[in-house]
């Protein structure tokens, strides 16, 4: 699993809305749906570097510890 699928599955595990995350974050939703794989759990591309430092910040997560 990626990291980026591994935010997706979080995502998805806690509820977290992701067009309040795309607010929090100054990332567009339709890049998060696309990353985090929204309704469809289809992730289409990976999250880039800041787009993944300011996700786990929000979200309170170390990066490190998604990886398996």
């Amino acid at each position: 699993m990626t990291i980026t699928e591994a935010i997706g599955q979080y995502v998805r595990d806690k509820g977290v809305d992701i067009s309040e995350l795309a607010k929090n974050t100054g990332y567009s939703y339709k890049d998060l749906v696309d990353s985090l794989g929204g309704v469809n759990n289809t992730n289409r591309r990976d999250l880039k570097a800041d787009e993944l430092i300011a996700i786990c910040r929000q979200l309170n997560l170390d990066p490190l510890k998604l990886r398996n």
